[in-house]
């Protein structure tokens, strides 16, 4: 449980830069989407986990199936290609849930994998792992890795 301006709810984030988070609502009174810091980002995901009494595993999938429902309300099947760019620790390994469940309901995905350090969450190889083992290989990027093209189509 996170609360901010006196509103409590959970939550779930994806990183986009280093320093800046993008929030996803699991559950709350309000729908809409909020930006915080590093350390409050971490301070709601160890606030859920001791409230809920889940494994990170288990938020991580329950935040996913949130962005992937949210995704699916508005592709309804269409045949577009997503593409998910995932770096290499927990939020990554929410971007690879994404994946998983894009791909296991029929979407076109694309992968990419930033690879920007040696070191990788548990979490993450473990959803890189269930990707895999349906058959599918992401990309790798590196540091001067040329970045993939994204048509208009897509």
């Amino acid at each position: 449980m996170l609360e901010l301006s006196g509103r409590q709810f959970l939550c779930k984030f994806l990183s986009i830069p280093s320093n800046i988070y993008f929030l996803y609502i699991v559950k709350s009174q309000f729908q809409s989407m909020k930006i915080l810091s590093k350390e409050q980002c971490y301070k709601a995901d160890q606030q859920t986990l001791s409230a809920e009494q889940i494994p990170s595993e288990a938020l991580m999938e329950r935040a996913a199936t949130q962005v992937f429902e949210w995704l699916h309300q508005r592709l309804q099947g269409a045949p577009a290609t997503v593409h998910i760019f995932c770096g290499i620790g927990n939020n990554g390994g929410d971007g690879l849930v994404v994946a998983r469940l894009l791909l296991e309901h029929g979407y076109h995905i694309q992968v990419y994998i930033v690879k920007y350090s040696a070191s990788r969450s548990g979490d993450f190889l473990t959803n890189l792992k269930r990707l895999k083992d349906r058959k599918f290989w992401p990309e790798y990027l590196e540091e001067g890795s040329p970045l993939p093209e994204v048509h208009d189509a897509d």
